[in-house]
């Protein structure tokens, strides 16, 4: 039965029967850290026996209790100056109840402030910028957060307020002030102006004092506050002595010094006034004076000195003039002069006179007045005009405005008429008046610029008259532009036309054009447009210079109109009625035609010669004598050569171009035609090729004329081909393969060849026969016609391939057609070998450390068979083994799957691995892998972990072991699982015993500076490598109450607020005690309070000190400052008093009332207002006492500006009202006081900016107006509006429009002829525009607004109406033309004629008429240019084009003015289109050119030429040409840039030899041109042929190998047939010539070597052995031979190295050793010897001794046996006996066994 000792409380129970014990009650680690008690365990015998266990139960700490800070507010109080990185304060939170990583403090602040904290120790210090004028204190929280798992935090809110230090220096606010005093200022008398300074440092509630001093330039006649800045004057002034004074003032604070200076200057008092040098003032001026013209100087005087002079004009002439005044003299610097300058523009036929009036008034507002007299000069500054001469006759009429003769300058206007044959003299006279006097309106005359010797004119009386005879041929209106020229200066003109209209007489004859015209006219009267009947000849044109009907003309013909074949009206001939040209008996017509004016009474006649030409036109088919021509010929008829046709002749009746023929052959592939139509064949014929074709070929042969359009012929021919024995038989290949599996029967088929043969002639021509030439062993039978049979039965191990040789021949000339092929016979393989492994059974060591996926062996078998049977597949068929073990299909590498374990999983597995090849055949060898130990376990620590011991600090004493630690290995003795302890560095007063793990304490150890020790402690096995564990002995220390209560400062100040209501906490103390538990817990109490009434007033709450009372700075019973006495007493026991410490409170009084502002009202100001001017001023009070009002604008954009101090609101920039942000200004006005809090107030004010007339209007969309009008259009017409706009408000944007007129040049001013509606902007033209006689009017027009004023130009282009035809100059045209013009060739050009401008002249050509397709050759571009489209002209296929060009003149009118005659098109319900057409015919004749280049035959020139042979024929070159002119000659020559190809040919014939031996190996292939050149007229022209000329070979190139020499390595564990090597050579010959076969010729007499002989392939014949020195490196001689005859060798050595392979076992050798029983422990007792074969890491050697029981243990290299405990006993065992084992180092590991006594 178990019980507990003692029966007094602890939080747990036992169970009295499995003596379990169980936690009953809550534990608390903080209560309670480590409980011990004894627990009785009693038996139930007779007597009952019992015994007592000492239980020890250690809590165990949990995050349970969070760090806390003192108090939950921290102030602090910083200086601004402080440098970074200074430490501001420390924080600091305990959490002394947890232990170890739950009790350790971080500390972080989460703001965005200038301070940073030590995450250990909790300083706070400066990590940015502060200034305390920027910001006075910062609030930020504090973090502290333990180590725990669950983290625990707590808070502290600090704020810390910055110290004011002197760091600014004092600034006057202007650093220049400037002041200006009367010179009469009394001493003492103040001067009006507001020095300030201010000084950065100062705040609401600490203002900096700041003293002023003058420092030098006052010369003691100025003195300043020093507290409030106000100058004095010190002394008497005097102006005339001392003008200014420059003075220098500073101000100072406590330690700094601002700088400004004062610039006074001394106003002179008035004495007396103004008087001026002269009584009255008279002065002239011309009347076109510029505005600003100087008039008159006036001077005044005053003798007070430099007292300025201000000049007013009393009287200006309605602001005609001004005043400019305060001109100084310095010369006499107490005279004032005035200028009087002209104001206005001047006239003096409105007013010559001025009588003005000016005062002089000086400062003293003293006053003098003179009279001025102003005189205008006269200027000739009027134009003279033109009047109706009240002398004049009644024959002459006058008019202001000429518009009927003159609707471009506006003159006026004098008219007569007068008879053509009157005689020279007087014709009229003009007249002028003008508004100037005296010689500015004297008027002299003059023509300009007209007929001078015509007309002359009385520069005096203005008579014109006219000195020559009239011609009213020549001129039938005089209009004569007479000038009025005013004799003033400068001289003025006005000019007025005089129209003079002379009446006709009818004395000029009809003259002709031209004296004779020819015409042509198509017989039939046909135009080949659509074959219609047109009877348009041409027009002869006669012209008669009169005016109306005695220039009229009637046309007839009065000789030569035979049967009236021809009519003519009004110029026009046409045809009468149809003509035929083959009927008449002369096709050209000579005639008279006669043209006759219109006077009855006198009447004048003239005549001209036509002759027109009838034209043949193209109307009779070629014909050919017969409809089919039928002829033979064999296949090899010539090529070229004509092919002779009777009876084959074709005839056109028609003449020249009509009846000339031309041939073309409906297919050229085989023929062609001649120009004569004569056939001939263009390329070889094959009778074979045609074979698909009937052996015939028809022909559609068509003879075209060369009218227009042309006529055609056409008739058959049909062509038959014989064919003739001319092709061999051909292999399809050179080289061609069968394979038959060697499992064939014999007479089995194999093969027809005659499915591999081709011979394109027919029937008897393509009869073959077959033979084999070489190669044949006897298996096989060919039969002459290509049937191949097997004879025998076949073996692939034997032979795997056969190579014959196969000749076909033709049977019929069987000499000239042979070709050869080689047949290659591949015999398949059979399945009939199974795989073999090289070993039947394997073993195979392996550690158990061996990584997965690890390779452990590679297995090698072998199959005979190849191809399809031979690949072999590796498995293994074990389902148990599987999951450990698998083998790589491919390669046969046996992989480790899953890891192996010698302690836990087998020690070997037994299994079998199989080798398949693709025909099922199966071999399979035994595996037996062997799992080896390896030190792979590490030492494990047991018992409860992790390991953990209270001891109290007291009880830690040198030499007191107080844990121990065990472990165990898994690994197997002796040196695997044995243990050694230690303690991995020095943490502290310990030591560990190595072999039980007992720890001890080595010296004391204190709670205080080490609460928790954790001791490494490592545990290491005896294994090689060792391998090791770790653990930590986590060492508890418990408190002793050792510590007293400390307060962080023997005393404390405090500063709070008379508004702090209880029970607020005043202050938080930081009071330490570095013991734990409640020992480390303690009480603070007030002692003792000075006055003795603080004690009711401040009580203690924990570390807060709380207000207990109501506090008021003003209540007298209220102590302001409280000194109290702090004591703290701790809970150990016995319970430790701290030192004592004081805390000193001060109260401070608060700001509580705050300013408010005096009523002001929103104001508004105009846009025009300057900066820097008053807008309105703000007032505001504050019932605080001493409290200063500051004024701001919260929102301010810049515009405006408050002073601080007095609140007026000025402008700080310029405004525009058409700026929308500018119009209205919302201002947040605020005013704040200095009280601590400071307190603010605000309010809006709203400012409006009014608009003001400051824009000018402006034109849109821009000042420059261009339009297009047309002539004629009528007066009333609005051209166009004006229109523009103004930024200013509508009130503001009211605008006027005018003409602007020149009134220094009106004749030539275009604005005269326009007016513009004021209101709307409308321009009308005062006169219809005529534009022969104008097209451009440019003139301005001026936008008023009020006095702002805008100016635009106007633009105006009379635009064309249509009034003339175009003229063709030519009715026909005839052109010849290279058949080789290209694109854009010009043919000709039509000229025409047309006096209209712009698109009345729009003359557009169209090509029309001509055969389908001849329009597409040629195109017409709008300047009537004819030219070639596109360069597709052929001479041969066509030599005459006839083209009809139709030439059209379009315009357009009103609907309203269209007349009868007018041929129109309707285009909208104003316009119409007027079209003028005419037509002419174009004939182009083509030139012939040699343009086709020779033709090659076939697209590909073959040939075959030996190599090594000289100057063969190779083959024939053949080509063709088209061409007539060029002829069939054609030269053949290797294109030039060929020059490296080793052929010639022979230019006249084309037949290709070659020039040099020629090598296969070099090159095989040769293609290159050669070109066909014909001898055509310049440029030849080139055809390009292409040749491929084929070199075969020729045995004479030696096998090379691609190394000099071969060095393998071979494993001596090689099995036979495994590969060593690949040797390689390569024959640059080809087929058999090329073949190489390799085989040894020395070194391998033992034959453990082998070749394959066609692949090279070398492998392993017999085995080898590396222990036989002679077999461990073979040289043998390798020869390579090709197939050719004869063949040809090379030779080259092979090396091979025999690597040594582990398969000897060690041998171990009996060991024998003595040894002192009282030997230490190392003592070498004997040393293991083995032997092995192999050889390197093969022989490497490792010694393991087992069943000694840890008495000895062996070096695993040397093989030395060392004593390892020194524990040996002579009397008791004289002799040990152990076995031990020797492993080599390779792989697969062998071992072997034997005893060591």
């Amino acid at each position: 039965l178990f019980s507990f000792q003692t029966i007094s409380f602890r939080p747990f129970s036992i169970n009295d029967t499995t003596g379990e014990i169980t936690v009953s009650d809550i534990v608390d680690r903080e209560e309670m850290a480590l409980w011990s008690f004894g627990v009785q365990v009693t038996d139930k015998g007779t007597p009952a026996r019992s015994t007592v266990v000492l239980v020890i139960i250690t809590v165990v700490d949990t995050n349970d209790n969070p760090p806390v800070f003192p108090t939950d507010t921290l102030n602090v109080s910083f200086s601004e100056s402080s440098p970074q990185l200074s430490t501001v304060t420390t924080v600091q939170a305990v959490d002394n109840l947890d232990v170890g990583e739950n009790r350790v403090i971080f500390y972080s602040i989460n703001s965005d402030v200038p301070f940073g904290i030590d995450r250990d120790t909790g300083v706070i210090y400066l990590n940015g910028s502060i200034d305390y004028e920027t910001q006075r204190y910062y609030i930020f929280t504090v973090f502290a957060n333990d180590d725990g798992l669950d983290t625990l935090t707590d808070t502290l809110l600090v704020r810390v307020n910055l110290i004011n230090e002197n760091d600014n220096t004092p600034q006057f606010e202007l650093s220049e002030y400037t002041h200006y005093l009367s010179e009469n200022a009394s001493v003492g008398e103040a001067l009006q102006i507001n020095i300030t300074a201010f000084d950065a440092d100062s705040t609401l509630t600490v203002v900096v004092k700041l003293t002023y001093f003058i420092t030098g330039g006052a010369d003691n006649k100025f003195s300043i506050n020093p507290e409030t800045a106000v100058v004095s004057v010190a002394g008497p002034l005097d102006r005339e002595t001392t003008p200014e004074y420059l003075i220098d003032l500073e101000v100072r604070d406590s330690s700094r010094t601002g700088y400004a200076t004062l610039l006074v200057v001394l106003v002179d008092v008035n004495e007396a006034g103004p008087v001026f040098n002269s009584t009255s003032y008279v002065g002239y001026v011309r009347e076109d004076a510029y505005i600003g013209r100087f008039v008159i100087a006036i001077e005044a005087t005053d003798l007070e000195f430099f007292n300025p002079i201000d000049f007013i004009l009393t009287e200006d002439g309605n602001g005609d003039f001004k005043i400019v005044s305060n001109i100084s003299n310095p010369s006499a610097p107490f005279e004032t002069s005035a200028f009087l300058l002209v104001n206005n523009s001047l006239d003096r036929e409105t007013r010559e006179i001025y009588e003005l009036s000016i005062t002089a008034i000086d400062s003293g507002d003293r006053r003098s007045v003179s009279p001025i007299t102003v005189n205008l000069i006269d200027v000739n500054d009027n134009n003279p005009v033109f009047r109706e001469n009240p002398a004049e006759t009644a024959n002459v009429s006058f008019s202001s405005i000429c518009v009927e003769y003159n609707s471009t300058y506006n003159l006026p206007c004098y008219y007569t008429q007068i008879q053509e044959s009157a005689a020279p003299g007087l014709i009229l006279a003009v007249f002028t008046t003008d508004k100037d006097i005296s010689d500015n309106a004297l008027s002299l005359y003059s023509i300009s610029s007209h007929n001078d010797s015509m007309f002359r004119i009385d520069s005096s009386t203005g008579q014109l008259f006219n000195d020559l005879a009239f011609n009213h041929e020549i001129e039938h209106l005089h209009v004569i532009t007479v000038i009025a020229t005013n004799a003033g200066s400068p001289q003025l003109i006005a000019s007025a036309l005089v129209v003079v209209d002379v009446l006709d007489a009818n004395d000029n004859k009809p003259i002709f054009d031209q004296p004779i015209y020819n015409f042509t006219v198509y017989e039939n009267n046909a135009l080949d447009v659509n074959d219609t009947v047109m009877k348009f000849v041409g027009v002869a044109q006669a012209t008669d210079i009169d005016d109306g009907r005695n220039g009229e003309l009637s046309y007839r013909f009065i000789s030569g109109n035979f049967n009236d074949a021809f009519t003519v009206l009004d110029g026009t001939i046409t045809v009468t009625d149809t003509l035929d040209r083959e009927s008449l008996s002369d096709s050209i017509f000579d005639l008279i035609l006669q043209a006759t004016d219109g006077n009855q009474n006198q009447q004048q006649t003239g005549n001209a010669r036509v002759f027109i030409t009838v034209l043949d036109i193209n109307d009779n088919i070629p014909t050919f004598q017969e409809t089919e021509y039928v002829v033979t010929i064999d296949e090899e008829y010539p090529v070229g050569v004509i092919i002779p046709i009777p009876g084959f002749t074709a005839s056109d009746t028609d003449l020249s171009a009509n009846g000339t023929l031309y041939y073309e052959l409906s297919d050229t592939t085989y023929f062609n035609v001649t120009p004569t139509g004569q056939i001939y064949p263009v390329k070889r014929l094959d009778y074979d090729t045609i074979a698909q074709l009937q052996y015939a070929i028809v022909l559609n042969l068509t003879a075209t004329d060369g009218g227009s359009p042309p006529l055609v012929g056409s008739t058959l021919i049909t062509i038959t081909i014989e064919d003739i024995n001319d092709n061999g038989p051909e292999f399809i290949m050179d080289n061609i393969t069968s394979e038959v599996s060697e499992t064939t029967l014999s007479n089995t088929v194999i093969r027809r060849l005659a499915d591999d043969v081709v011979d394109i002639d027919s029937s008897e021509n393509a009869v073959q026969q077959f033979y084999i030439i070489s190669g044949n062993t006897g298996l096989f039978n060919l039969n002459t016609n290509g049937v191949l049979t097997l004879l025998d039965t076949l073996d692939r191990e034997t032979t795997p391939i056969y190579e014959l040789s196969v000749l076909v021949q033709d049977a019929q000339r069987s000499i000239d057609f042979t070709d050869l092929t080689t047949l290659r016979i591949i015999v398949l393989d059979a399945n009939d070998n199974t795989p073999m492994f090289s070993q039947s059974e394997y073993n195979i060591p392996v550690p158990e450390n061996t990584s997965s996926n690890s390779i452990l062996y590679t297995f090698v078998a072998s199959d005979s068979d190849t191809s399809l049977h031979g690949p072999i597949t590796y498995f293994i068929n074990d389902s148990a083994i599987l999951p450990v073990f698998r083998i790589a299909s491919q390669n046969a590498t046996l992989i480790l799957t899953s890891p192996l374990d010698f302690e836990t999983v087998n020690k070997s597995y037994e299994f079998y691995v199989y080798a398949i090849d693709n025909g099922n055949r199966t071999g399979r060898a035994l595996v037996t892998v062997q799992v080896t130990d390896v030190n792979d376990n590490a030492p494990i620590f047991t018992g409860d972990m992790p390991y953990f011991v209270t001891v109290c600090e007291n009880l830690t004493q040198a030499g007191l072991s107080f844990f121990q630690v065990t472990t165990m290995d898994l690994d197997s003795p002796p040196y695997n699982n044995r243990i050694k302890f230690r303690i991995n560095n020095t943490v502290g007063p310990f030591v560990i015993d190595e072999d039980s793990g007992s720890i001890s304490f080595t010296g004391a150890i204190d709670y205080e500076a080490t609460k928790m020790i954790l001791i490494p402690v490592t545990a290491t096995d005896g294994g090689s490598p060792p391998l090791s564990q770790e653990t930590y002995v986590a060492l508890d220390i418990c408190d002793s109450n050792d510590n007293t209560p400390i307060f962080s400062d023997t005393s404390y100040t405090q500063r709070i607020s008379e508004l702090t209501a209880p029970p607020a906490v005043v202050f938080t103390l930081t009071v330490t005690d570095e013991d734990s538990g409640r020992n480390g817990e303690f009480e603070v109490s007030i002692t003792q309070a000075f006055p003795g009434t603080c004690l009711s007033l401040y009580i203690v709450d924990g570390l807060n000190i709380r207000l207990n009372a109501d506090i008021d700075f003003e209540n007298a019973t209220t102590p302001i400052t409280c000194v109290l006495l702090l004591e703290a007493v701790d809970n150990g026991i016995p319970a430790l008093v701290s030192s004592s410490s004081s805390l000193t409170i001060t109260i401070v009084n608060n700001n509580d009332n705050s300013p408010s502002f005096d009523d002001f009202q929103d104001t508004t100001i105009p846009e025009n207002i300057g900066a820097q001017e008053f807008v309105t001023s703000i007032s505001a009070k504050d019932p605080d006492e001493d409290d200063k009002i500051t004024f701001s604008i919260q929102n301010s954009t810049g515009f405006f500006l408050i002073g601080e101090d007095n609140g007026i609101i000025t402008t700080n920039r310029t405004f525009d009202y058409e700026v929308p942000q500018d119009r209205m200004h919302i201002l947040s006005i605020c005013i704040i006081d200095d009280g601590a809090p400071p307190l603010n107030v605000c309010q809006n004010l709203i400012i409006t900016v009014e608009d003001v007339n400051d824009n000018a209007p402006v034109f849109i969309p821009s000042g420059q107006y261009e339009i297009d009008v047309y002539e004629n259009t009528p007066i009333t017409t609005v051209l166009l509006r004006v229109v523009t706009t103004d930024r200013d408000t509508p009130a503001n944007s009211v605008v006027e429009y005018t003409v602007v007129l020149d009134t220094v040049n009106p004749v030539e001013d275009d604005a005269r002829l326009f007016i513009v509606d004021p209101t709307s902007g409308g321009v009308k033209s005062l006169y219809l525009f005529d534009r022969e006689t104008k097209d451009l009017y440019e003139f301005p027009v001026l936008a008023r607004n009020g006095q702002q004023t805008t100016q635009a130009n106007i633009t105006i282009h009379v635009l064309d109406r249509n009034d003339h035809i175009p003229v063709v100059s030519q009715p026909s045209l005839f052109a010849s033309l290279r058949e080789n013009a290209t694109t854009d060739t010009t043919v000709g050009t039509i000229q025409v004629v047309d006096n209209d401008i712009g698109p009345n002249t729009n003359i557009s050509f169209e090509l029309k008429g001509g055969d389908d397709g001849d329009l597409g050759h040629f195109a017409i571009s709008r300047n009537g240019r004819v030219y070639v489209r596109e360069a597709s002209l052929d001479y041969e296929n066509k030599t005459i084009y006839m083209i009809g060009v139709t030439v059209r003149d379009r315009s357009y009118i009103p609907y309203d003015d269209i007349t009868l005659e007018d041929d129109v098109r309707f285009i909208n319900s104003t316009m119409m289109e007027v079209i003028n057409t005419v037509n002419v015919t174009y004939t182009i004749q083509l030139i012939d050119i040699n343009d086709n280049a020779p033709i090659c035959v076939m697209d590909l020139f073959e040939g075959l030429l030996e190599e090594s042979t000289v100057n063969v024929k190779i083959l024939e070159v053949v080509a063709t040409d088209r061409d007539g002119l060029g002829g069939q000659s054609i030269t053949y020559m290797v294109e030039p840039s060929n020059d490296s190809i080793p052929f010639s040919i022979t230019s006249n014939n084309g037949e290709l030899f070659n020039e040099i031996s020629l090598d296969l190996e070099a090159q095989e292939v040769y293609r290159f041109i050669v070109l066909a050149i014909d001898e055509g007229i310049a440029p030849s022209r080139t055809a390009s042929c292409n040749i491929q000329v084929t070199i075969t070979d020729k045995n004479d190139n030696n096998p090379q190998f691609n190394r000099a020499e071969y060095y393998f390595n071979v494993s001596e564990s090689l099995p036979v047939n495994g590969s060593v090597g690949n040797i390689f050579a390569t024959d640059l010959d080809a087929s058999v010539n090329g073949q190489v076969e390799y085989f040894f010729e020395s070194g391998n007499d033992a034959g453990h070597f082998s070749i394959d002989r066609v692949t090279g392939y070398v492998t392993l014949a017999n085995p080898v052995d590396y222990e036989n020195p002679l077999q461990r490196s073979f040289k043998i001689l390798v020869a390579a031979t090709d197939l050719g005859f004869p063949p040809l060798q090379n030779r080259t050595d092979i090396y091979i190295t025999v690597l040594d392979f582990n398969d000897n076992s060690p041998i171990a050798v009996d060991a024998i050793g003595n040894i002192d029983e009282n030997a230490t422990n190392g003592t070498v007792a004997v040393t293991l010897t083995a032997t092995d074969a192999d050889s390197t890491i093969n022989k490497d050697l490792q010694f393991f001794l087992y069943g000694s029981e840890g008495l000895f243990y062996v070096n695993i290299h040397t093989g030395d046996v060392h004593l390892a405990s020194n524990i040996l006993d002579y009397e008791t065992t004289r002799a040990h006996t152990y076995t031990y084992q020797v492993c080599d180092s390779g792989l697969p590991q062998l071992c072997s066994s034997n005893r060591s006594p």
